[in-house]
């Protein structure tokens, strides 16, 4: 008995519910329930859809008028974001050593040349320790190439004033402090001889000729006068060679005292993987010092090397670079090449690398590179040319477009995907974007043209035909074939069946297109 009254129960249920299903979705109620409601819509046919004004509102159904637009035919392409090359950078320790202090974390940002680590290397210290020896080297070579420099001179015009017969007591009295080494007693020695022989020689002619001396020690003492002319002559002869040799020696001693320091600060400079030769922006700047100040993340360690005190004229950028002005001549600060963030650190302190390991990852993402791959569906955006504007959608943010602009076209097929590489740079300023974002990119395979256009969502399709649904009334809308051309992920090209001015559905005409289908199937 119960099991029957179960049984009534349901089936009375589906009863209700059969009719309510039937008085929504019968078309000849619809139309009553329209012209009850004042509507002035006609019986629908195969080719309209009638709706209540609740149901449209509830499909949230919008218009749009026809219009012109220049369409380019673009094709989409997955890709990913990566880093640009120059931008991304791995630090490397510049030679093996133990790691005393490792002064920022992933995520920091750093500014070019700021100090990242510090590095304790022996084979470091052992170089700067040979480079300054090879400055005292050179600093000996320069004052001894300089001394001899000043001797040549001085011996110059020593003999220059002999040759002018110049008085002894004024010429000593001017060479009193100046540099001549041992010329200078050679020289005075037989320009005074020879002095004293012309005095003795002119006593002799002035006796000789009132007959008070023999004519034998006039000739006597004219001999002794060319024996002192040919002694002074060979003197200065003698010390003009020996000054100019001495200081072309000097002066090759020196040049190869330069070289040899320019080969030690060439061996530091390899170890420092840094150069040299080239100036460093801030070099009053030490390695005890960071770029930046403390703000920078560089604060050296409390036995960090101080600079040396040293000459102001003495001290060079390049001295400086190398680190050679500090105490302790093993610690190294290891440099950040470029400013960005740190993306990875792959040691820490007190751990032993040898020369190369990759300390850090320092990148600038303020520009990313756009990679994707052309394949030969989309062959003809090979004419793209460098510099043209590409348009960039990603997941991560939609409804939103990124420009971007092209940086090259790869050159070679790739065997695996037989695809051609594509990169364009896309602006970051903001730091929304991450490397490895996936990301669409809308490639222009041909020139924009003028057409008429409707909203991609406005086109709907059954069995092969396309189609359009245009408003007659309010809750009346009409289906209208059409035949599309040209297909972006906005817009649809429309060759036949609209003109601009008229009206479409842009949203909500898959709805339209249910009812029109339920309708047919109904009938």
């Amino acid at each position: 008995m119960k099991t029957r009254l179960a049984i009534g129960l349901l089936a009375l249920v589906c009863l209700v519910a059969a009719g309510a299903w039937l008085l929504n979705h019968n078309p000849a109620d619809r139309e009553l329930a329209a012209l009850e409601a004042g509507s002035e819509a006609a019986v629908p046919t195969a080719e309209t859809v009638v709706m209540l004004p609740e149901q449209v509102q509830a499909a949230r159904i919008e218009t749009q008028i026809v219009e012109r637009r220049r369409l380019i035919d673009t094709r989409i392409v997955p890709g990913r974001l990566g880093y640009e090359a120059s931008r991304h950078v791995e630090v490397a320790a510049p030679t093996a050593g133990v790691l005393t202090r490792v002064l920022v974390q992933p995520g920091d940002q750093v500014q070019p040349g700021q100090i990242v680590a510090w590095l304790e290397s022996s084979e470091i210290g052992a170089a700067r320790a040979d480079v300054l020896r090879q400055i005292s080297e050179r600093d000996l070579a320069q004052r001894q190439q300089q001394f001899q420099a000043t001797i040549h001179e001085n011996v110059q015009r020593v003999i220059s004033a002999i040759n002018q017969r110049q008085d002894y007591q004024t010429l000593h009295s001017q060479l009193a402090g100046q540099t001549l080494g041992q010329f200078r007693e050679e020289l005075l020695a037989a320009y005074s001889k020879l002095l004293l022989t012309e005095s003795l020689m002119d006593s002799a002619t002035s006796l000789g000729g009132s007959g008070s001396l023999a004519g034998r020690t006039v000739r006597e003492r004219t001999d002794q006068l060319r024996a002192a002319e040919a002694a002074l002559a060979a003197s200065c002869e003698q010390a003009e060679f020996d000054t100019r040799r001495l200081r072309d020696r000097a002066e090759l001693e020196l040049r190869d005292a330069e070289r040899r320091l320019e080969i030690g600060k060439q061996h530091l400079a390899s170890l420092l993987l840094t150069s040299s030769l080239m100036p460093v922006e801030g070099a009053e700047q030490t390695e005890g010092t960071p770029a930046g100040g403390e703000q920078s993340g560089g604060k050296p360690p409390a036995d960090a090397p101080a600079a040396a005190p040293a000459d102001a004229t003495e001290r060079s950028a390049w001295e400086e670079e190398l680190g050679i002005r500090q105490q302790h001549l093993s610690l190294v600060a290891v440099r950040s090449p470029i400013g960005g963030a740190v993306e990875e650190r792959r040691f820490a302190a007190a751990e032993r690398v040898q020369a190369g390991d990759g300390l850090f990852v320092v990148a600038d993402t303020s520009r990313l590179w756009v990679e994707a791959e052309v394949r030969e569906g989309q062959w003809a955006a090979l004419e793209l040319q460098p510099g043209q504007r590409l348009t960039v959608t990603t997941p991560a943010f939609p409804g939103r477009e990124f420009a971007a602009t092209l940086k090259f076209v790869g050159r070679q097929v790739s065997t695996a995907s037989n695809a051609i590489p594509l990169v364009a740079e896309i602006d970051n300023a903001r730091a929304e974007l991450r490397p490895g974002l996936f990301v669409r990119v809308a490639l222009p395979l041909a020139a924009a043209d003028d057409a008429v256009a409707v909203p991609a969502s406005a086109v709907v399709q059954h069995d092969g035909v396309s189609f359009v649904f245009v408003p007659d009334k309010p809750d009346r809308f009409r289906r209208v074939n059409v035949t599309i051309g040209l297909q972006t992920p906005e817009w649809v090209e429309v060759r036949s069946g609209l003109q601009p001015g008229q009206a479409v559905v842009s949203r909500g005409a898959f709805v339209l297109k249910s009812e029109l289908l339920l309708e047919g199937e109904e009938e």
